[in-house]
């Protein structure tokens, strides 16, 4: 098989290997760069996606890459290399805008906020101020826990509430910074917010921004390392209704509620149960 043709049969083969918010957040946008001497390098969005690539994905998508080209291959990951390329290849962001549309530059450890629009009413759904908080914040929590996160519960949904809480402008003073955000929301603990890398036998983290992500609440990236590192955020400022495969990760009564709550609103249940969809913030990705 051609190198061109292995990594779309890879990622075919890999995304029945895992969950599908895993893939979409961390695979689906790859590409091979290059391929030379038995090394696949492939292109991501980010130097987030890359290091959750290469210590927690790596040893099963080669294992996945040796088993369809027939001998031990080698993978090498890595940014795109030039700011307009890795835009181009970067998937939608939430709120329906194809580009990642420039923002101020922040200093480094500081963080960027670009609210963006979503009105759930485009698809014929109500918005109400507490849906968020009965439903939104119970469900980032199960999916928190389908992540192998049980013990974060409301963080993911509190981290939501508080990036929605900043805007992105001429004003530095007011961004955050990775550390602010985990006084706000984790007691300080930063990998609450980022997550952790395995390393000398301690197992990989996730953080609550792994969970939003994998939802599509939050589109991130990232330059630089460590300390001096720099992120822009984009957040969906409303959120949308939750979905039939979406509740069904909730416990028997906040779904028995939330079948009431549709019905209250006017809305017709029997419509709501066809939904096909993972979640209508994709919605934003198909406008």
């Amino acid at each position: 098989m051609k190198p061109e043709l292995v990594w779309p049969a890879t990622l075919g083969e890999l995304q029945l290997q895992m969950t599908q918010a895993t893939f979409d957040t961390w695979l689906r946008d790859s590409t091979l760069l290059e391929y030379r001497d038995g090394v696949f390098v492939v292109g991501v969005k980010s130097g987030y996606a890359k290091d959750w690539l290469e210590n927690r994905l790596l040893a099963t998508i080669k294992r996945t890459l040796a088993r369809l080209t027939g001998q031990p291959v080698e993978i090498q990951f890595t940014v795109f290399a030039g700011e307009q390329l890795e835009r181009r290849k970067e998937p939608a962001a939430p709120g329906g805008a194809s580009e990642f549309v420039p923002v101020p530059e922040p200093q480094p450890g500081e963080i960027a906020v670009e609210l963006v629009e979503f009105d759930p009413t485009r698809k014929g759904y109500v918005q109400t101020p507490n849906y968020a908080v009965q439903f939104w914040q119970p469900y980032l929590a199960a999916v928190a826990t389908k992540m192998g996160a049980p013990r974060m519960g409301g963080l993911p949904f509190s981290l939501w509430l508080t990036l929605r809480s900043y805007a992105w402008g001429a004003n530095r003073e007011s961004w955050p910074s990775i550390e602010r955000l985990a006084d706000i929301c984790a007691g300080g603990n930063r990998h609450s917010i980022t997550g952790r890398n395995a390393c000398r036998g301690r197992g990989a983290q996730i953080g609550a921004l792994d969970v939003l992500e994998a939802e599509r609440l939050v589109w991130a990236r990232s330059s630089g390392e460590g300390p001096t590192t720099r992120y822009w955020f984009r957040v969906l400022d409303s959120l949308p209704l939750l979905t039939p495969m979406q509740i069904v990760l909730l416990s028997p009564h906040p779904q028995r509620a939330h079948a009431q709550f549709v019905k209250r609103c006017g809305l017709d249940y029997e419509e709501w149960q066809q939904l096909t969809a993972a979640t209508l913030a994709s919605i934003a990705e198909e406008s």
